[in-house]
């Protein structure tokens, strides 16, 4: 069962599209490893301009990608974008650093970043996963690369991390299998799962997430970086 909610990715996307709905209309925006347009956070009003790699999923439509390019060595000239959006990237960086560094050239003075990177994850888009980013790594990142200042925010506590966890049970107690007697035999235990498990007790933790106040374990973090 994917929950959006559960997994933090639909914090992502409402604090993406709140962000961009703070800025000028007609601000000129890179989406830097944009990917898939399925995951492409929009908000009208704007002028987008994608690039990516092209290497993360081979399932996705990347023949509709502005700019075929790597983020180490980025295509633009200094100060072409009024904002960069840079979700669920980082980890996949050779180098973030540099990769950082690149995005604050291309953003214009007072210009903003919107980033987010996982700090707990199973590993995904193998063998392009390589790191996981606490707030601090993430300062150092803009530190670095010279922006001015930068907010940094956690998705959820413990209760959300373990909420977002429990959807994975499944494919240890429930193993795919191509027999169809087993299929049959199944189906009500998973049905039963997806009902106490993923639903009822994985909404119970996330309801509860407010009781860790520290929030020192957590999904990922959010951030916004100004130039």
């Amino acid at each position: 069962m994917k929950n959006l909610k559960l997994d933090g990715r639909a914090d992502i996307i409402k604090f993406v599209k709140d962000e961009l709905g703070k800025l000028p209309k007609g601000s000129i925006i890179l989406d830097a490893a944009a990917g898939d347009p399925d995951y492409q956070v929009r908000v009208d009003g704007h002028h987008y301009y994608t690039v990516d790699l092209c290497v993360g999923d081979i399932n996705w439509r990347y023949n509709l990608i502005d700019v075929i390019g790597n983020l180490e060595q980025l295509p633009f000239r200094d100060g072409s974008f009024d904002a960069v959006i840079c979700t669920e990237v980082l980890e996949h960086m050779r180098d973030p650093q540099i990769v950082m560094s690149e995005i604050c050239r291309v953003t214009k003075k007072g210009g903003k970043v919107f980033v987010s990177a996982p700090m707990e994850k199973f590993v995904h888009q193998a063998p392009y996963d390589f790191f996981r980013y606490t707030p601090y790594g993430f300062a150092r990142l803009f530190e670095v690369a010279g922006f001015s200042s930068w907010n940094i925010s956690p998705i959820g506590g413990y209760f959300r991390l373990m909420a977002a966890q429990i959807a994975y049970l499944k494919t240890f107690l429930l193993p795919k299998s191509e027999n169809l007697f087993i299929k049959v035999l199944r189906y009500p235990i998973k049905i039963l799962f997806i009902v106490f498990i993923e639903f009822i007790l994985a909404n119970i933790l996330y309801f509860i997430d407010g009781l860790d106040k520290k929030r020192l374990s957590t999904i990922g973090h959010i951030a916004i970086a100004v130039k």
